[in-house]
């Protein structure tokens, strides 16, 4: 039941964080199109990205959804056939990318594009949102708990 609340609890959170974090961006802060909100290290610069991570697969929307909703199913049904085996680290782990993957999802799905707003001002490296940090901090910790689980073996 823990394990449940845990799953349900952080894929809704995520989700919701991804969303409303989005509208903000969209709707409440920055009407205007290019407004960029400098915070010293990171700006706040709405994008509309018809692509995935990195600017790569451009226009593919059609495919992308897809390619979403099939990482949605397998995370699904992984966690239902494998929750026992599961940890509270990966657990957690996989609620973050489901959550994360479901809030661009729903971007695609509604709009045709992912809003991304993140930008790193130290590095050059592309503008993200909430969802693609989540699934990001998700994949570190399964290889946190990849590489732990094999240091107590």
């Amino acid at each position: 039941m823990r394990l449940r609340f845990i799953i349900f609890s952080t894929v809704l959170l995520t989700f919701l964080i991804d969303r409303i974090s989005k509208i903000f961006v969209c709707n409440i802060t920055m009407p205007e199109k290019n407004f960029i909100f400098d915070l010293g290290i990171i700006s706040i610069t709405r994008v509309y990205n018809t692509g995935a991570a990195f600017g790569i697969l451009q226009g593919m929307t059609s495919f992308l959804l897809i390619f979403s909703l099939l990482v949605i199913i397998f995370l699904i049904i992984y966690m239902l056939k494998n929750h026992e085996k599961l940890n509270t680290l990966q657990t957690l782990a996989i609620a973050m990318i489901l959550g994360g993957t479901a809030g661009n999802f729903f971007d695609r799905l509604f709009y045709g594009y992912v809003v991304d707003f993140i930008k790193l001002n130290f590095i050059d490296f592309p503008v993200f949102n909430m969802a693609d940090l989540f699934i990001n901090i998700g994949v570190i910790l399964i290889f946190t708990a990849l590489f732990s689980a094999k240091q107590t073996k």
